[in-house]
């Protein structure tokens, strides 16, 4: 199946190019989202080796990724993208594991990196500003969640205009966290504006 491949991979990239090379990173942290992919078709209970070896994946990537930007100045730009997108991978892991400092930090990270690497208007810092706030609610710091939130609606409509899903699932966050501190005058047009994007998509489709 799909593991025995990403193991086979990971094996061949490390013999042929080391252990150390971006390749190799790349091969990991693919091996490191199947294993996450496969634990979550299992029962909860028998989900654990499988996390536990993918987050150990993910980190070894990472610090490849990270030994590589710090070793040699032309791959900063090409290999940023690509510590963020692993830094995101590892924070999704560590929050089902309810390891919510560990996933903020790495959430925050990333969020730094995509806006140094991509500019502070790219669709990737609004997937990173949505993921943070998403982790915020759950921690409760719903103020500090709806600026994320906010910050993420502005970039997805300059980015990729008035109708895409991803404004409408990130309006709809807004909305939801609005709801939840009361501001009821802002969370009702944020909400509307979802749901009519979600109809304009469905008339389209």
């Amino acid at each position: 199946g799909a593991l025995v491949i990403g193991r086979q991979v990971l094996a061949a990239r490390t013999h042929v190019l080391g252990p150390d090379h971006f390749e190799t990173a790349a091969a990991l942290s693919n091996l490191a989202q199947l294993l996450v992919a496969d634990a979550e078709t299992l029962p909860p209970d028998s989900r654990e080796s499988k996390y536990d070896e993918a987050l150990l994946l993910y980190e070894k990537s990472l610090s490849i990724r990270e030994q590589l930007n710090s070793s040699d100045s032309s791959k900063i730009i090409k290999e940023h993208p690509d510590v963020a997108k692993t830094l995101c991978s590892l924070a999704r892991l560590l929050r089902t594991r309810n390891r919510l400092d560990d996933a903020e930090k790495y959430y925050r990270r990333a969020l730094e990196i995509r806006e140094c690497a991509l500019g502070p208007r790219h669709p990737s810092v609004a997937e990173s500003s949505n993921n943070l706030a998403g982790l915020l609610v759950e921690r409760g710091r719903h103020v500090e969640a709806t600026s994320y939130y906010t910050h993420a609606v502005d970039i997805w409509e300059k980015c990729l205009g008035p109708d895409h899903k991803n404004l409408a699932t990130t309006l709809n966050n807004l909305a939801l966290v609005l709801w939840s501190q009361e501001r009821f005058d802002e969370a009702v047009p944020r909400q509307e504006e979802a749901l009519n994007i979600s109809r304009r998509r469905n008339s389209i489709e």
